[in-house]
């Protein structure tokens, strides 16, 4: 070599170690013998807290500064490093103060002229911000964001691996799916951060119910699932149900407010109910509408039969969007009876559904339905223009007046345009607005109070008359009754027929009467069908009563006859 070319050399080393020496990333080597330090840059101690002079005379330090989970697997990856020449790997190392940071570290092989391995060279650099925001965004892809829990992508990770470990151990694990009864009305009723609130105390009431093992996630909405793993049977799924179903029979107490919310619960088991997570999210899901059917606040297990059952419910959903363009609904009427003078006051109009292969149903069999889907503001609408309409014939007939009754549902209050809808009703129909009865549910309340309060005004400033129906059932208080411009008051049935029973119910039924009174409302009684039940009622001063025991439903040829025969 020329003394040129060695000055040109001695220059080009000096200005890369400046660089070196300049540098924010970690550059390093040690003899692929003895892993004694060969060089290491200034960085090194901005980034491994420790002095070079410590790498120099400690040939360890460099594997022992590593993390402890992670060092077995870096020292495991030499041989391999050996092999390739070069790699790229991530792991962790702690500082001095406990301070642990993520390294990417460069890795390459220097030989010397046989070929041999002679130093492993290396540039390492402080990742550790990165590593911190990817676990954030992995943390929040995993996570709900408003209860923290698990989310559905972890909650499929975890499933999949209690299967693999179940198929492993040949255990058993259950997945329940819980719902909040009445969400919907409680967040309409009190607001979205009400709902969140309560969201979040149900999210730790669940924890409370669960060993540390087990998994809690949301899967949206007011559902959630949780993972029961391992278990050696069914029986122990009983005691987490009871401690779930007995925290959730206390109130909780949100925004200062006491609220009663209760649960229902759907049961799948691993593998009876199913070999792979769809179908076990599925029959665990079939399994808690099966707990809503029954009434919820409570919980059922996965059987055969209730997919069968999912799958008529479901083949009677379609059927009945078609209903409506296949005039296939009817609508009977029964009359309302005044005590005193035992004569007809109105009529309320009742659906009935002439299913094409099941013949006539019932409105139990198919409402809920038409609720939970919206389908039941059509078919509101169809009802109303179908109940003023008849009215308006049996008028025009000669038939003596009778006012009609029609039954709201508390999603046609608030998102049908109820107003505007009976006002186009009554105009297409010709029928009078006094000759018009709404009957409105409880849950219509919990929605907005002042908003009720004024759609009520409008409608009674039509001359409609609104009235309360199955009063007892819900959520409703006396302190509603004071405030609503209602005119009157329908006690549901199930009052009527407890009172022959109990003394509590009579007294309590008793009581109504009296107070409604007080608040000058009318009250009618409905479901009445014994003799012993209307006595009470007469002795009791009820104003109208409805039932089997003076009238059954009646189709509108029968209710014409009736009205025709009978002396208004």
């Amino acid at each position: 070599m020329t003394g040129k070319m060695a000055s040109v050399r001695r220059v080009a080393e000096k200005r890369l170690g400046s660089i070196l020496e300049t540098i924010d990333n970690v550059v390093w080597s040690i003899s692929a013998d003895t892993y004694e330090t060969l060089y290491l840059n200034p960085a090194a101690e901005r980034v491994y807290g420790r002095s070079a002079i410590n790498f120099y005379e400690d040939p360890q330090l460099f594997l022992n500064i590593v993390h402890q989970e992670d060092r077995q697997w870096v020292t495991e990856v030499l041989p391999e490093l050996i092999e390739k020449g070069s790699m790229t790997l991530q792991y962790r190392i702690v500082r001095p103060d406990g301070e642990i940071r993520w390294l990417e570290d460069r890795m390459a092989v220097a030989r010397n002229a046989k070929g041999e391995p002679e130093r492993f060279d290396g540039v390492a650099t402080d990742i550790t911000e990165r590593m911190e925001h990817e676990t954030q965004l992995n943390y929040l892809a995993n996570h709900d964001a408003l209860t923290d829990l698990p989310n559905r992508n972890l909650l499929d990770d975890r499933i999949l691996q209690a299967i693999a470990q179940a198929h492993r151990g040949r255990h058993k694990f259950g997945l329940l799916l819980l719902d909040i009864d009445r969400f919907k009305n409680i967040n309409d009723g009190y607001g979205h951060i009400f709902g969140d609130e309560l969201l979040l105390t149900v999210a730790a009431q669940l924890h409370k119910s669960v060993r540390e093992s087990d998994t809690v996630a949301r899967l949206g909405g007011d559902e959630f699932v949780i993972l029961l793993s391992p278990l050696n049977s069914h029986e122990e799924i009983y005691p987490v149900v009871r401690r779930l179903l007995n925290n959730f029979s206390l109130p909780f107490t949100i925004q200062g407010t006491e609220l009663y919310s209760t649960i229902s619960i759907g049961i799948a088991v691993f593998p009876a109910d199913g070999n792979d997570m769809e179908t076990l999210l599925k029959n665990a899901d079939i399994a808690m509408y099966r707990t809503k059917e029954m009434g919820r606040n409570g919980f059922q297990f996965f059987e055969p039969d209730m997919s069968v059952h999912a799958t008529e419910r479901l083949e009677l959903e379609n059927a009945l969007r078609r209903a409506i363009e296949r005039e296939e609904f009817v609508i009977y009427y029964q009359p309302q009876t005044n005590v005193k003078s035992g004569k007809i006051t109105s009529v309320e109009a009742l659906i009935r559904w002439q299913h094409p292969k099941e013949g006539l149903l019932s409105p139990d069999r198919f409402l809920k339905i038409a609720e939970e889907t919206g389908l039941i503001i059509p078919i509101g609408a169809w009802v109303l223009k179908t109940a003023c309409t008849q009215a308006k014939a049996w008028q025009d007939a000669g038939m003596p007046s009778h006012r009609v009754s029609v039954n709201i549902s508390a999603k046609q209050f608030w998102e049908g345009q109820l107003v505007k809808t009976v006002k186009r009703v009554l105009n297409e129909t010709g029928l009078s607005a006094e000759d018009l009865e709404l009957e409105i549910t409880e849950t219509v309340f919990l929605r907005d109070i002042d908003e009720t309060i004024r759609t009520i005004h409008e409608l009674r400033a039509m001359g409609i008359i609104v009235s309360m129906d199955d009063f007892g059932t819900g959520y409703s208080s006396l302190t509603y009754l004071r405030q609503l411009p209602i005119e009157k008051l329908k006690i549901d049935g199930s009052f009527i027929h407890d009172m022959t029973t109990t003394t509590r119910s009579s007294v309590l039924l008793t009581q109504i009467i009296q107070l409604a009174h007080a608040m000058k409302l009318e009250v009618v009684a409905e479901g009445v069908e014994t003799e012993k039940e209307y006595n009470f009622l007469v002795e009791n001063k009820c104003d109208v009563v409805q039932g089997f025991y003076f009238h059954k439903p009646l189709t509108p040829d029968e209710i014409g006859h009736l009205l025709e025969n009978k002396q208004s």
